[in-house]
């Protein structure tokens, strides 16, 4: 006799890493985010995760009028504590981060809808938000001497507009207001934060 047992993962629920069985869609994000740096952010939880999502820079974005197909697009993850863009490059057992943002770090989110082209010629609505947060701390990389980063350190602590990124992503219509609530449930300065629809 033959004895099929359901696909399980470890998963961190209440502070334990905890076997458990894998629910195709409920547990999917977590799959993912196990991905990610062998596991690194599995331990904050997926709140919220899609497929979809496209990241252009800041001088970019009022050029930009249409998507190709689905080159490009990424995969979406947030967590507790932070927001992720993944490309897995067609093999979704190792996924590569090509953009994050910690809640902490971010100054201001708005969502909007836009417009696009589509490659087949058809229109599409994206919900678009623009996440402008604080750059990585200057001289945080390992690869400085010890004179250069002693300057860097004392001119970090100067904050000012050339210090805020501005970055818009683009998601799949209703992923990013569902998105935008679920940051303003786990981080409640963002609570004033609304799409344009709403203002």
């Amino acid at each position: 006799e033959i004895r099929l047992r359901a696909p399980r993962l470890f998963a961190n629920q209440e502070g334990k890493d905890l076997l458990v069985e894998y629910v195709e869609g409920e547990n999917a994000g977590k799959a993912l985010l196990s991905r990610v740096r062998m596991g690194m952010y599995l331990g904050e939880g997926c709140l919220f995760h899609g497929e979809g999502a496209w990241l252009v820079k800041d001088t970019d974005h009022l050029m930009k009028t249409s998507f190709d197909g689905g080159s490009g697009s990424m995969i979406f993850i947030m967590t507790s504590e932070r927001i992720l863009l993944l490309e897995g490059s067609g093999n979704l057992n190792i996924c590569e981060i090509a953009w994050e943002v910690c809640f902490q770090g971010i100054v201001l989110l708005e969502v909007s809808i836009r417009e696009m082209n589509r490659s087949e010629g058809q229109k599409e609505l994206f919900d678009v938000i623009q996440c402008s947060y604080l750059k990585p701390e200057v001289g945080a990389g390992a690869n400085h001497d010890r004179k250069k980063a002693a300057i860097e350190s004392k001119t970090s602590s100067c904050i000012g507009l050339g210090s805020i990124v501005s970055e818009f992503i683009y998601f799949p219509r209703g992923s990013g207001e569902k998105m935008l609530k679920e940051i303003q449930r786990v981080a409640p300065k963002f609570a004033e934060t609304g799409s344009d629809e709403e203002r």
